[in-house]
């Protein structure tokens, strides 16, 4: 009987999961996913196999984050300059990340006593393919900070596509585990996302299934290519 229940919950549990691939996958569209798997492959081929190649694929996973946390790897060297740029100029970037379009110290449309800020234009693809703006504001103490450093700063900055396809397709999916739950709801309500020490500690404490499909994308987007 213990047998038998253990098979049916694995059943159930990989039934989910391809469930969940699929919704995933027909809103994100092909094109998309098949770039998504293309930069996937490339860090678990090129990434995680040289730098962990005794160790099965879900294990290496666990021993990057692992490594997050404490902070032994450099997160801004793990994939090669000619990977990032390929990720810069493709699509499925435009439909995760609002790119920053253009930077300037201006008067704020939220102080009421003349306070200048850094004021940063992005321009966000919708799902409909069509492309809207949205503004930040960021004050500064000309005490504390430079402001060209400040503003270098704004101009390598992305924020969160909360319009765009990619948190479209994860919200399509119907049902959802909880750190996919909490993930969709900080990135809404914060416009960020989360940092990658806080997230890698968060799926090695919650013993987060690394093997799963949406998680290892969430990792690639959230941690590599953020």
């Amino acid at each position: 009987m213990k047998k038998i229940k253990i098979l049916i919950l694995l059943i159930f549990t990989t039934t989910l999961a391809y469930s969940q691939q699929k919704e995933f996958e027909k809103v994100l569209g092909k094109k998309n996913i098949e770039t998504l798997n293309f930069f996937l492959n490339d860090f678990e081929n090129n990434v995680l196999k040289n730098k962990y190649p005794k160790l099965e694929i879900k294990d290496a996973y666990k021993e990057f984050l692992t490594e997050i946390v404490k902070e032994k790897i450099t997160l801004k060297k793990v994939v090669s300059t000619k990977m990032k740029n390929t990720f810069n100029k493709s699509i499925l970037k435009k439909h995760i990340f609002c790119i920053s379009d253009s930077v300037y110290v201006g008067k704020s449309n939220f102080a009421n006593n003349n306070k200048k800020a850094v004021i940063t234009k992005y321009k966000c693809l919708k799902a409909n393919n069509k492309v809207i703006e949205t503004k930040s504001e960021f004050y500064f103490h000309k005490e504390l900070e430079n402001i060209e450093s400040v503003i270098q700063r704004a101009k390598n900055s992305d924020q969160p596509n909360l319009v765009g396809l990619f948190l479209k397709a994860l919200k399509a999916i119907k049902v959802k585990s909880n750190f996919i739950k909490y993930y969709i709801d900080f990135t809404e309500t914060i416009g960020d996302y989360w940092h990658p020490i806080i997230m890698s500690d968060s799926l090695l404490k919650n013993q987060i299934n690394l093997d799963n499909y949406i998680i290892k994308r969430l990792i690639l987007i959230n941690i590599i290519y953020r």
